[in-house]
């Protein structure tokens, strides 16, 4: 026996809790957290509510982690049955529920957006949290579905206790911060935080990619901690930052849209068949002439009425140059993301019919307005694309590039209840 023992006694070591026990002394929790993590969903009368905490340093493999979260909720409940919404900041993610009866809301990096800001915000933060399952209820023909949400941070102790109160929480690294390892100890016992540690080292110390996969998993009302662990899947997670769904530069870097419209203006003040309303428009515009005023302009001479009709009719033109334009762009942009796009932009045809390797289906129309103050968009001036999202099940966005402010942005529209008109805020 002493034999035995007499090499570890001449190392000089002494040995760690991580040395004696092995990493397969935690289960393997990952069959049961893809379980409790997505539900049946009920056959009529219920929605039920999966939330999922996750913490990790920058780098760990989060993002990864809820790329392969997304692959396997379209997995288990069919392309067509989930809506994937992830965003930075969960009121963003309001107005994305729609109607199919699995919604998964990820929302990453989450102590970041509702830490850094005021307490009333953080209140407001908790109140859409909990407005979620109940905007579901109202957006779907009937009650029965099941809706996940998934908080992402790279502060565990930060979030609110309401965000923590998950029926599952994992774990991707170690903290730093002594409060943060002093909270997640009260969470998962030393010998588990202990593997952790070891994770942590091998990613940061090691750079050993290979442990980005393994995490640690508590089940609270089970009070069960063990071994979660996932594969790396190709990225189909594209989050929303407010302005577009699909963020340009996977396959090729593509520049934001860019339209020059004082130089339009200019051009079109050169034009005979237009220059009188570009030139009313430039001085309403960029001189701030009230309409009385560039009524009496030496160039303009009209009542005050024709000018406003002049002004009217020259933004439409500018809309309908811009949009052409934009159109175009969008369409390398959602090819720049890995997206299959066909153009079809003529009378009475949809905009961008896109489609992505995952199942995923859009169409697209494409407008670019000028937006000073809230305008109403009729939902006749999307006839085509809401027509085409109605006879093939394709999801119906609005691509909106602002004349006023050189902003994009993208708005998600039911096809199935369409709008009279559609609502557009100044961005």
């Amino acid at each position: 026996m002493d034999g035995e023992l007499l090499p570890l006694r001449l190392s000089g070591e002494l040995l760690r809790t991580e040395d004696i026990i092995h990493a397969f002394s935690l289960r393997n929790l990952t069959k049961k957290g893809w379980k409790l993590l997505f539900p049946a969903v009920p056959e009529h009368n219920a929605v039920r509510h999966r939330h999922l905490v996750l913490f990790g340093l920058p780098e760990c493999g989060k993002t990864e982690l809820l790329n392969s979260i997304a692959h396997q909720a379209l997995k288990v409940y069919g392309k067509g049955n989930v809506n994937v919404i992830a965003v930075y900041q969960i009121s963003d993610a309001l107005d994305l529920i729609d109607r199919r009866p699995v919604q998964l809301l990820i929302v990453d990096d989450a102590v970041k957006g509702a830490n850094s800001r005021k307490s009333m915000a953080q209140a407001d933060d908790v109140a859409d949290f909990y407005e979620v399952r109940h905007i579901f209820e109202r957006k779907a023909e009937t009650m029965a579905g099941v809706v996940i949400t998934i908080w992402a941070a790279q502060r565990f102790k930060s979030l609110d206790i309401v965000f923590r109160n998950a029926h599952m929480i994992i774990f991707k690294t170690a903290a730093v911060d002594p409060s943060d390892q002093k909270e997640i100890l009260r969470y998962v016992p030393p010998f588990a935080y202990e593997r952790l540690q070891r994770i942590t080292r091998a990613i940061y110390e090691d750079a050993d990619d290979s442990v980005k996969s393994e995490s640690i998993a508590h089940f609270p009302f089970s009070n069960e901690t063990g071994v979660f662990r996932h594969e790396m899947r190709p990225r189909i997670l594209r989050f929303w930052d407010g302005k577009c769904v699909n963020n340009p530069g996977v396959k090729g870097e593509i520049k934001p849209f860019r339209w020059d419209l004082e130089a339009a203006v200019q051009r079109y003040m050169s034009d005979r068949a237009w220059r009188k309303e570009a030139r009313a428009f430039y001085l309403h515009t960029y001189e701030k002439l009230t309409l009385e005023q560039i009524a009496r302009d030496a160039k303009v001479k009209s009542s005050k009425s024709e000018v406003g009709r002049m002004i009217q009719r020259f933004q439409g033109e500018l809309s309908r140059v811009a949009g052409e334009e934009y159109e175009r762009w969008k369409a390398s942009q959602l090819e720049a993301v890995g997206l299959q796009v066909r153009r079809r932009g003529g009378n009475g045809q949809p905009d961008i019919l896109a489609e992505h390797p995952e199942g995923m289906r859009y169409v697209y129309s494409c407008k670019a307005l000028t937006v000073k103050r809230k305008i109403s968009l009729p939902i006749e001036e999307l006839r085509p694309e809401v027509l085409e999202a109605q006879r093939s099940g394709r999801e119906l966005i609005l691509s909106v590039y602002n004349l006023a402010s050189g902003a994009e942005r993208e708005i998600r529209i039911d096809a199935k209840a369409p709008p009279e008109s559609v609502v557009i805020v100044p961005f």
